[in-house]
């Protein structure tokens, strides 16, 4: 049965959450990074906050095996404080499960041109075995610890209230969007604004359509591996991007294109929230 918490309620637990997912990624990367400089790395300074390199590391597959295990303290951490203070039950999958793989469907718009540099990439580049399968295992558990992180314990709690409108649910959506977008202003310590905004643009809208997928389906398992396989593409078309060789300024094109996929987002999960049926989430999130 679902917690009879107050809205007021909710919203504080939600920025404790989100202060412990912060807590936790400068720990865990912190303790990394202490680790790179004693037994990996010969550079003086390793900059691993948001779990990346900078241009210092010339290793890649290092890079990537020190990122693994920060995403995996990062995990942990997660955990050990979603089970002692936040007690939020999390759904894999439900019944509901082949209706996520159409609400996701959106999430093609990132993927079309990350594809595209993956492909080209593959056609003109030899691709290390190594870093390419070491690659795939960082997406996968990025996205296992992002999903956890914000869908799974931020958004399963704000699913906690007891009179959930459909208005309601389009808000939380929205606020978990922001969130994770906002969680990536960190990134600010190792590259410049311009940058980093563009990233917070983009990650809101990844943000808001992984909410409406777990909102609609209660099934974690889809927004996983959607994140997955975006960060996957990512990586293969740039294996150098775990090193955030990141340019110094982005074309105001650019944030026009992510303004608008941003903008459609929010119009994608008003159609399918404020138009859905109240019932079928009712009964997925009573």
């Amino acid at each position: 049965m679902t917690d009879k918490l107050s809205k007021s309620s909710l919203a504080n637990k939600t920025l404790v959450i989100f202060l412990w997912i912060i807590a936790s990624l400068f720990v865990t990367s912190g303790l990394v990074k202490t680790a790179a400089r004693q037994y990996f790395l010969i550079v003086k300074h390793v900059n691993i906050s948001a779990r990346s390199f900078n241009e210092n590391t010339a290793n890649i597959s290092t890079s990537l095996i020190l990122n693994i295990v920060a995403e995996l303290l990062f995990f942990a951490l997660l955990m050990i404080g979603n089970r002692l203070f936040f007690h939020i039950q999390m759904k894999l999958a439900t019944r509901r499960f082949a209706w996520g793989l159409l609400y996701v469907l959106p999430i093609c718009l990132f993927l079309i041109g990350n594809l595209i540099q993956a492909v080209n990439t593959v056609m003109h580049t030899t691709l290390d075995p190594t870093v390419t399968s070491l690659s795939i295992i960082f997406s996968l558990i990025v996205g296992l610890t992002e999903e956890t992180a914000f869908r799974g314990i931020m958004l399963g709690n704000l699913l906690k209230h007891s009179n959930k409108s459909l208005s309601y649910y389009f808000v939380i959506v929205l606020v978990q969007g922001f969130f994770f977008g906002g969680l990536h202003l960190v990134n600010l310590g190792r590259q410049t604004f311009s940058v980093t905004f563009s990233q917070v643009i983009y990650a809101s809208a990844i943000g808001i359509i992984f909410g409406v997928v777990y909102t609609k389906t209660g099934s974690l398992i889809i927004t996983i591996l959607a994140h997955a396989l975006i960060d996957a593409l990512a990586f293969i078309a740039d294996p150098s991007a775990i090193l955030a060789k990141n340019a110094a300024t982005v074309p105001s094109a650019t944030y026009l294109v992510m303004g608008g996929i941003l903008l459609f987002m929010i119009a994608y999960a008003a159609l399918t929230i404020l138009l859905a049926d109240k019932s079928k989430m009712t009964r997925i999130w009573q």
